[in-house]
């Protein structure tokens, strides 16, 4: 990606004899795209006195899965409702809200042991697994547990730039 060739740019909040507050510069290898498509990698230059401090959307270089119409939200902590809600018995069926300025959506799904399942039900102990899947501007998921295995908690991270929110359930099967 070439830094220098941004598609879109906007300054924001007070200028100061060195600089402006805050600077965004929109990316995207998608020709006309609009504002509203999750196509961006989205950064934001934050001035304080002469220091500039780049911070990135889904706090990844060139995630391209940021909306260019919600720049801001990007880089605040995630607030609202996940209505994170689940149905059937197994697999499971989770679906939640997705909330402006967040892209990124981590489940993790931990058995009574503490250990991270995979979608498909499996349980490594041995595996440094943080968590069982990972989505982008994705709303559901499908999750196979073991059965009789026990109880589960199930996490639902909202995750941008400027924090996490947190929803959890616990299952047992």
């Amino acid at each position: 990606m070439n830094l220098e060739n941004w598609q879109r740019r906007e300054f924001i909040g007070a200028t100061y004899s060195n600089g402006i507050v805050n600077r965004y510069y929109g990316y995207t290898n998608v020709p006309n795209a609009a504002d509203t498509d999750e196509v961006f990698s989205i950064s934001k230059v934050t001035v304080s006195g002469t220091v500039e401090t780049v911070t990135w959307n889904d706090n990844s270089f060139s995630s391209n899965t940021a909306k260019w119409s919600e720049r801001v939200a990007n880089f605040a902590a995630p607030s609202g409702s996940l209505g994170f809600t689940y149905s059937g018995t197994n697999p499971l069926y989770f679906t939640w809200t997705r909330l402006s300025g967040v892209n990124q959506y981590n489940i993790i799904v931990k058995n009574s042991s503490g250990y991270v399942a995979t979608e498909k039900g499996h349980v490594n102990t041995n595996s440094p697994q943080t968590y069982t899947e990972k989505y982008f501007n994705t709303t559901s998921h499908t999750q196979r547990l073991y059965t009789g295995t026990g109880a589960y908690t199930i996490v639902l991270q909202a995750v941008n730039a400027g924090g996490t929110l947190t929803a959890t359930y616990s299952y047992t099967s």
